[in-house]
């Protein structure tokens, strides 16, 4: 008498987010804080990340404009010693980390257009790398102070939910780096983001994740669903915004037999009106038009004044004013 064989025999499958470099948009970067112990070399962020990944270690990246990040930096040592999931809040209540420096930007590039977050200056962005502690990760996880969500099924996303805070242990803080991003063609880094990857490129949004329409098939169905959330978003008519040769592809994808029911749950006008979708490469300036920035601050700094976040880590002090501040308060 035996049991019926039930082990697995087959790979994992293997679903690859599109990954998008800061030079291929036009991006630069200089070092404001290296890590001797991670990056000896001085790679750029591109290429720490690459070698994160040959390495098989962790790391995770952060974008915010330059006001955002200052007011997450520890005012008595004015280095970065955790992030506050209620770092956008009231506007957005979770702080995202992302897999790839590219990610990050585009994640940033997102909550501007949706206005999350406003700034000042859009010409210069500041990105951040932590290299995790792997136990420390994992007692997050399980203590659900951080989580992990995938965005269009394909994009791994690290999530710190408003209310909780993700402080970095002794090690996290040694390997913690940040660059400074701007454009190296005389734009705005927002500007540059979202007209290097906008419809007439052939690129497609859904929330933070941008990715070429060249991946969308019937067979890749990883990136056809990410072309379905897409259009439930922004509307089909968005695909008369791509090339000529894409437009008339794609519609014929939708028109066949097998995707018709999909096809029925598509509107032609999206959740929003044309000039405020990411992938218009106009975008910028509905986000112009509609910036305020004092009405901002005096939002963000008020939120900040009056609540007491739960804190589900240590007790270091954490700023929470994004003006200079000389006091700092935990979360």
């Amino acid at each position: 008498m035996s049991l019926v064989n039930n082990a697995l025999t087959t790979p994992p499958v293997n679903r690859s987010p599109h990954k998008v470099t800061l030079g291929s948009i036009g991006l630069t970067t200089r070092a404001i804080q290296m890590s001797a112990t991670n990056n000896p070399e001085g790679l750029n962020p591109d290429a720490f990340n690459m070698m994160m990944e040959n390495n098989s270690l962790e790391a995770w990246w952060i974008c915010l404009p330059t006001e955002i990040h200052q007011s997450a930096l520890c005012p008595t040592t004015n280095r970065l010693l955790g992030i506050s999931g209620n770092i956008l809040m009231p506007e957005f209540d979770k702080a995202i980390w992302s897999t790839d420096p590219g990610a990050a930007v585009t994640t940033c590039a997102y909550h501007a257009t949706e206005l999350h977050l406003e700034s000042a200056n859009h010409h210069t962005w500041m990105l951040t790398c932590v290299v995790v502690n792997k136990l420390k990760q994992l007692q997050r996880l399980g203590n659900n102070t951080v989580d992990i969500f995938n965005r269009g099924y394909v994009r791994p996303q690290l999530q710190i939910q408003a209310g909780n805070v993700m402080r970095f242990t002794f090690d996290e803080q040694v390997s913690t780096q940040i660059w400074e991003v701007t454009s190296s063609r005389d734009n705005t880094v927002l500007h540059q983001v979202t007209t290097e990857l906008s419809w007439s490129n052939n690129y497609m949004w859904t929330y933070n994740y941008v990715f070429p329409t060249s991946l969308i098939s019937a067979e890749n169905n990883d990136h056809f669903i990410c072309f379905l959330q897409s259009l439930e978003y922004s509307g089909a008519t968005v695909l008369q915004q791509l090339s000529t040769d894409e437009t008339v592809r794609l519609w014929g994808l939708l028109s066949t037999p097998q995707n018709w029911r999909h096809l029925q749950q598509i509107s032609m006008g999206g959740n929003k009106t044309m000039e405020r979708l990411r992938g218009n490469a106009r975008v910028i300036e509905w986000i112009t038009a509609n910036t305020n920035m004092e009405q901002f601050v005096a939002k963000y700094n008020q939120y900040r004044n009056s609540s007491n976040p739960e804190n589900r880590e240590d007790d270091e002090d954490m700023p929470h004013n994004i003006e200079d501040s000389v006091e700092a308060r935990d979360g």
